[in-house]
């Protein structure tokens, strides 16, 4: 990705507007994840009342990142799980293979 290939999109983020460059593939991600960002900080501003923004946006980028995080390790714990039942699964067919192929010769 080099500088030509970006392009600027603008979000708005607690009235705010921000313009930030990213390649013209990823401007509908960052436009959604602005608006998730949007959201979440409204919720947090209507349960918590006078919050200081800096507040509001460090807490949440701390859940935003703890959510990514449980998500990267459920990943890791399912990715692990696929792995072992593929070679129980590969074993077994070797297994079956070779039986086979005993068959077959006797």
């Amino acid at each position: 990705m080099n500088l030509i290939d970006n392009h600027i999109v603008s979000v708005r983020i607690l009235g705010k507007n921000y313009n930030i460059k990213c390649p013209p593939e990823q401007a509908d991600a960052l436009k959604a994840s602005a608006q998730l960002l949007e959201n979440k900080l409204c919720d947090m501003k209507q349960a918590n009342g006078s919050t200081s923004t800096d507040r509001m946006l460090v807490v949440t980028a701390l859940n935003s990142l703890h959510e990514l995080s449980a998500l990267k390790n459920e990943k890791s714990s399912y990715t692990s799980s696929v792995d072992d039942k593929l070679q129980n699964l590969q074993s077994r067919i070797q297994s079956f293979l070779s039986a086979d192929e005993e068959l077959v010769v006797a």
